[in-house]
C-alpha cells in the first residue's frame, strides 16, 4: 500500500510500484525466476483512522464500506472487506428495525448505534486513538517528533531498541493508537529499515509485461465485462407527471366515441410504459425496478388507460398490473388489441347494444 503523497512526491506509477516489487532480489528465494500474473489492479481505499466516519448515514441513506471509510489499514493489519460485510448486516437490520417501529428515517441513528455497541468503530477509530489524535496529530508534535527521529538521537535509540522497536510497531494494540500521520507510515518505517534492516545485493531475472499486455489481457480479455445500468427513474417519474397532468385536463371529446385520440394515449403513454417494463425485466432480472418505480409505473399505467377508456366514454377501476397487460402484447403482437382485452374498452357487448337501440 502506498500513500497518494508518496505517489505524488515520487512521480510513480502502481505498475511501476509492482515491478518494483516483483523484481526485489528478496523476493527471489520465493519466486525463483518464474512469475506468472494472474490478476493485475490498482486502486484508492481509505486507510486512515481518521476517515472512519463516526456518523455514516444522513436521511434514509446509509453508507457502508469504503464509502464510509470503514477500512482497517494499521501496520501489518489490513482488512476492509470483513468490516463492510459487517457493516451492511448492521445496516440491514437498522432499516428492517425502523420499518417495523413505523418511521424509516430512523434506520440511520439505528444504524450508528449498532456500529458502536458491535465493536466495529471500536475496530476502526479504537478509543485510545480518539483520546490521543488531538495531541498526536497537532502540526507541532508532527513535526517535532520527525525532527527527532532523524536526529542522531533518535536513529541511536532506534538501534538500542532493536527488536523492541520492531515488535512495537507491529502491535496491533499500539498501531491502534499511534497518530495516522506521516511520522507513523514514513518516518518511522523508514528509520527501521535503515537502521536495523540488512542490506540486499542480488540480481532478479524475473520478466514482467508490459502494462499494455498487462490490461490487454488480464482486464479486457473477458469478452464483454461491461455492466449496463438502467435507471428508470427519471423516464418513469416523467410519465407519471405526463399522465396525471393529461388526466386532470382531461375535457370529454365530441363525439364520443374518439378512437383515434384513445390511440393516440396508447401509443404516447401505454406503449412507453411496455417498453420500460421489458427493458428493466431483460435478462431475467426481477429486482430491476425499486419500491418507488413500481409505484410510478403503475400510477402512469392506471392514468393513461384511464384516459384511454374516456375517449369511449366509460371509466376505468385502478389497479391494472403492467405484467399482465405486457404478456398479452407479447401473444397478440399488438398493443391495441392487448388493451382491449386487459380493459374490455371499447366492450363489443356495449358497443350492440348501443346500435340496437
Amino acid at each position: 500500500m502506498f500513500h497518494l503523497d508518496s505517489l505524488a512526491a515520487e512521480e510513480a506509477e502502481p505498475h511501476e510500484l509492482l515491478n518494483s516489487l516483483l523484481t526485489h532480489p528478496v523476493l527471489d528465494q520465493y519466486l525463483q525466476g518464474e512469475y506468472e500474473e494472474r490478476e493485475y489492479s490498482a486502486k484508492l481505499v481509505p486507510d486512515s483512522k481518521k476517515v472512519a466516519h463516526p456518523s455514516p448515514h444522513r436521511g434514509r441513506l446509509l453508507l457502508v464500506g469504503d464509502a464510509a471509510g470503514q477500512m482497517q489499514a494499521q501496520g501489518p493489519i489490513i482488512k476492509g472487506m470483513n468490516h463492510a460485510v459487517s457493516a451492511g448486516g448492521l445496516a440491514a437490520e437498522a432499516f428492517a428495525e425502523a420499518r417495523t417501529r413505523g418511521d424509516a428515517s430512523q434506520a440511520g441513528a439505528l444504524y450508528e448505534q449498532k456500529l458502536n455497541s458491535e465493536g466495529v468503530m471500536d475496530k476502526l477509530r479504537p478509543t485510545r486513538y480518539r483520546l490521543t489524535s488531538a495531541v498526536s496529530e497537532s502540526d507541532f508534535v508532527t513535526s517535532l517528533g520527525n525532527k527527532l527521529l532523524n536526529s542522531p538521537i533518535g536513529r541511536a535509540g532506534i538501534r538500542a531498541f532493536d527488536d523492541t522497536a520492531e515488535r512495537l510497531f507491529n502491535s496491533p494494540f499500539v498501531l491502534g493508537m499511534i497518530p495516522d500521520t506521516r511520522t507513523s507510515y514514513v518516518t518511522v518505517p523508514t528509520i527501521i529499515g535503515e537502521e536495523l534492516g540488512t542490506p540486499v545485493e542480488a540480481d532478479e531475472e524475473i520478466e514482467v509485461p508490459e502494462l499494455g499486455d498487462r490490461i490487454g489481457d488480464l482486464t479486457y480479455n473477458v469478452g464483454d465485462p461491461h455492466i449496463e445500468l438502467i435507471d428508470s427513474t427519471f423516464a418513469l417519474t416523467g410519465q407519471a407527471e405526463r399522465a396525471r397532468r393529461d388526466r386532470e385536463t382531461f375535457e370529454p371529446p365530441t363525439p364520443v366515441p374518439a378512437p383515434e385520440q384513445g390511440q393516440q394515449y396508447l401509443q404516447d403513454g401505454v406503449g412507453e410504459l411496455v417498453s420500460l417494463y421489458i427493458d428493466g425485466r431483460s435478462g431475467g432480472n426481477f429486482a430491476a425496478f425499486s419500491e418507488r418505480e413500481w409505484e410510478l409505473l403503475h400510477r402512469a399505467l392506471d392514468d393513461w388507460l384511464q384516459l384511454y377508456a374516456r375517449c369511449y366514454g366509460q371509466e376505468l377501476e385502478r389497479g391494472f398490473q403492467i405484467r399482465t397487460l405486457t404478456e398479452l402484447v407479447v401473444d397478440t403482437h399488438n398493443l391495441h388489441d392487448a388493451v382491449v382485452m386487459a380493459t374490455k374498452v371499447p366492450d363489443p357487448k356495449r358497443d350492440r347494444a348501443a346500435e340496437s337501440v
